[in-house]
């Protein structure tokens, strides 16, 4: 997946954190969790929807105090950013439901939806699947947004501190 690294390398930020680490620590914390929330509402925006699955899982989660994880708690979301290349195939029964609620019909007659789930994920086995990005426009989208709402802390904390 997709990584953001947002670094702040300042002088008042240095100055912050020796006299004033609990009111920067605490801003810091809110501003992550804020800026993960609105990356993770912007994710399910992007990600494709047959079923809700993929996108009723992306999740922020916690990964350190300063640190969180954006994206689906599916195991295959990983393959739907990415693409998937030959060799696998998802089960008949999930093409089978694909089909169902996306309302794919044969174009030949003598076929029915469970031969076209079998055709289908036979394709899937023998090409692999186009990536289907949702993270990384989700992540693009919002960089400016979560690099602004960790200056607004630094600055926020500067004051509440005493140093602006």
């Amino acid at each position: 997946m997709l990584k953001l690294d947002i670094t702040l390398d300042d002088d008042q930020l240095q100055k912050a954190v020796q006299k004033a680490p609990g009111a920067l620590r605490h801003r810091l914390k809110a501003a992550v969790s804020r800026g993960a929330a609105e990356l993770s509402r912007d994710a399910r925006g992007f990600a494709p929807k047959a079923f809700t699955t993929l996108t009723n899982s992306i999740r922020s989660r916690v990964d350190g105090e300063l640190s969180r994880i954006v994206g689906p708690n599916v195991d295959y979301g990983v393959y739907v950013e990415n693409g998937a290349g030959p060799g696998g195939a998802p089960s008949l029964q999930s093409v089978l439901d694909w089909v169902r609620v996306k309302r794919i019909t044969p174009n030949n007659p003598q076929h029915d939806e469970q031969d076209l789930a079998f055709m289908i994920r036979r394709s899937i086995a023998r090409k692999g699947t186009e990536p289907q990005k949702y993270m990384e426009p989700a992540v693009d989208a919002k960089r400016d947004r979560i690099t602004g709402l960790m200056h607004s802390a630094v600055s926020n904390a500067l004051k509440e501190s005493g140093f602006v």
